[in-house]
């Protein structure tokens, strides 16, 4: 843990060497400087998952359940890994074009689902309600209307309703250190994980505006400590409309 610090610390260091700047001695708003401060904002939520990680369960502000790093684990399992073997088949057998719909499906489908995920924890949080069928509407509904969604010719309706139900289906037995991910995905302590999450498999969250506004404002902001002030200023800094955070 100690050697993946030190590169983590290394890579920060480099990553802000590489700023450019304007001649007033403000930072540029261009895209390479927006990648390299969002690089170095998923650096510091890894030094955050590490820090709650190894920190004892009695002082975590939720010792009830797993560990931010274990929660960021066992959601990637469960949602991605456990699932994909029959998502490709079902892709294969429904898409005009199963190549390209699986490439479209790795740009941005995913983080758009977790994106989803987040916006239906958030609602049921403050509804109490239960994670049942009806989120599962909600979830493709969401994806659909995604900024990302006019780049996706072949992720059609269809295929997300697919992609959905599996995934609804592995949450309903996975398991992240016996507290079953159904209750965790029911309860908004769940919520800085799945944001995580969704930040470091973004392929581009500069270029993802709803990966931004649910999941990486809500982890810069002051809640969580995820991401250090400095990066925090940065963020608004090269983006003069960073969105405020949703719910906590």
């Amino acid at each position: 843990m100690a050697g993946d610090a030190d590169r983590r610390s290394a890579r920060s260091r480099h990553l802000r060497a590489r700023l450019t700047r304007r001649q007033n001695g403000g930072l540029r708003r261009d895209q390479p400087n927006r990648a390299r401060i969002v690089d170095l904002a998923r650096l510091d939520t890894a030094d955050w998952l590490a820090r709650q990680h190894d920190a004892p369960a009695g002082s975590r502000e939720r010792p009830d359940l797993p560990s931010e790093l274990d929660q960021v684990a066992g959601l990637g399992r469960a949602l991605a890994d456990d699932t994909w073997s029959d998502i490709r088949a079902a892709i294969d057998a429904t898409a005009a074009d199963p190549a390209r719909a699986r490439r479209q499906l790795a740009a941005h489908t995913w983080c758009d689902l977790l994106v989803a995920l987040i916006r239906s924890v958030e609602v049921m949080a403050a509804a109490e309600e239960t994670f049942g069928d009806s989120a599962a509407d909600a979830v493709v509904r969401a994806i659909l209307a995604s900024s990302r969604q006019k780049d996706r010719d072949q992720i059609t309706e269809q295929i997300l309703r697919i992609v959905v139900s599996r995934v609804f289906a592995a949450i309903r037995v996975a398991t992240i250190a016996h507290v079953p991910v159904l209750q965790l995905l029911t309860d908004p302590g769940s919520l800085p994980a799945l944001r995580a999450l969704a930040v470091f498999i973004c392929p581009a969250p500069e270029r993802h505006p709803e990966v931004r506004r649910y999941a990486l404002a809500p982890l810069a902001a002051n809640g969580p400590g995820a991401v250090t002030a400095q990066t925090r200023h940065w963020l608004s800094e090269v983006w003069p409309d960073w969105p405020a955070p949703g719910p906590s």
